[in-house]
């Protein structure tokens, strides 16, 4: 296995779609769904197949959802990957796909393999669009949905460590989302703050001295932000945090 043959793969099946012949699709894909194969060399698969699909993506959201139906780890990975070549012509389109299948997986490996490849390669590639559609999502009361806001938040700031002015907008997202005291949601939105407290501590240490006064968010939210602070800026967290509890 190499990205060679994963090209090839993904070509067999573009050909297959192309031909309108779902046995040779399946007779392609079923061994590769069945079997280990190493998320990059899926990756190079679902990216391949979402640029043949970018100009008939109801066509091709069909094929997805065939695939998703198949509830296979790796197919997430290559529907997810496919679905985030479609962000340059179709951004909301993908968006609400991944969205589906997010609601459809109703686990963390789902959400987190869809929510890094779509949601937050949306707000590297296309930030303003992307930050608008994630705060219409807010109000979505699926845990799975609003964990991946937080993964999308994780991704963004893994590949933008500097970007100080998008991290604060990204943060003030997160507030619609950060009182919710599902455990899923909680280590979602948390991944997001901890990534970012990653590379600007001091960011994240002053946003949650702020919303600790006017939100109450729950201990394990503020263990997960505060991952890689300072012993010291934890401590005095806490403290605000047990202050803000007991006022409230």
């Amino acid at each position: 296995m190499n990205r060679k043959w994963a090209r090839s793969i993904a070509e067999r099946c573009v050909e297959a779609v192309g031909r309108e012949n779902k046995e040779d699709f399946w007779n392609i894909l079923n061994p590769v769904l069945d079997a280990k194969v190493p998320f990059p060399l899926l990756d190079e698969m679902g990216k391949r197949l979402g640029e043949a699909g970018r100009f008939n993506p109801s066509k091709y959201f069909v094929v997805f959802d065939e695939i998703i139906a198949k509830d296979k780890m790796g197919g997430y990975v290559i529907v997810g990957q496919a679905l985030a070549a479609f962000l340059e012509t179709e951004l909301e389109a993908s968006i609400s796909k991944a969205t589906e299948v997010i609601v459809k997986g109703q686990t963390w490996y789902v959400c987190d393999i869809v929510g890094e490849r779509v949601l937050g390669q949306a707000l590297v590639a296309h930030f303003d669009s992307a930050i608008s559609v994630l705060e219409r999502m807010t109000v979505v009361e699926d845990q799975w949905v609003r964990r991946s806001i937080g993964v999308a938040v994780h991704f963004f700031a893994k590949r933008n460590r500097e970007d100080i002015e998008k991290m604060r907008q990204l943060m003030a997202l997160l507030l619609f989302v950060i009182e919710d005291k599902r455990v899923n949601v909680v280590k979602g939105v948390g991944w997001g703050l901890k990534t970012i407290g990653k590379y600007q501590p001091k960011l994240v240490e002053e946003y949650l001295q702020e919303t600790v006064k006017t939100k109450r968010i729950s201990k394990l939210m503020l263990r997960k932000a505060t991952t890689y602070l300072d012993e010291k800026t934890k401590e005095k967290l806490v403290e605000c945090w047990r202050h803000s509890i007991q006022k409230k």
